[in-house]
């Protein structure tokens, strides 16, 4: 027989963190009463935990896209490198982005990447690729 347990672990998990990004998108605070959050993207941890809410408009060409899971990190144009992180579908290298950023977090670390983001802006895209 098949072990199913660590699929439902997985399950569990990514439905943890789709719903944390759509309490943020919404304007929610799910670590209001929360421990203080982690400052990394551990595997199996909320990415979100220590983002902060905001509202605010992203836009600019994909001159770098970085593949990590669900996940694409992706480095806009400009004299400042300017990092944001979509679920999902992406725009792919040198197509226009057009996203509304509801989270931010300074000094980001991605564990699975193995890199730390200066910032990273958390997004939903405004138009599907």
């Amino acid at each position: 027989m098949f072990d199913r347990s660590p699929l439902i672990a997985l399950a569990v998990v990514a439905f943890a963190n789709f719903a944390a990004l759509g309490l943020l998108s919404a304007g929610c605070d799910p670590t209001a009463a929360a421990a203080p959050p982690p400052t990394s993207a551990a595997a199996g941890a909320n990415p979100l935990a220590a983002a902060e809410p905001t509202d605010a408009r992203l836009t600019g060409r994909v001159v770098e896209a970085l593949r990590a899971g669900g996940y694409t990190y992706l480095r806009l144009d400009g004299p400042v490198a300017r990092w944001a992180v979509v679920s999902g579908a992406a725009p792919a290298v040198g197509e226009h982005l057009r996203a509304r950023v509801f989270a931010q977090a300074p000094q980001f670390h991605s564990s699975r990447l193995g890199r730390t983001f200066a910032e990273l802006r958390f997004v939903r895209l405004d138009d599907a690729p």
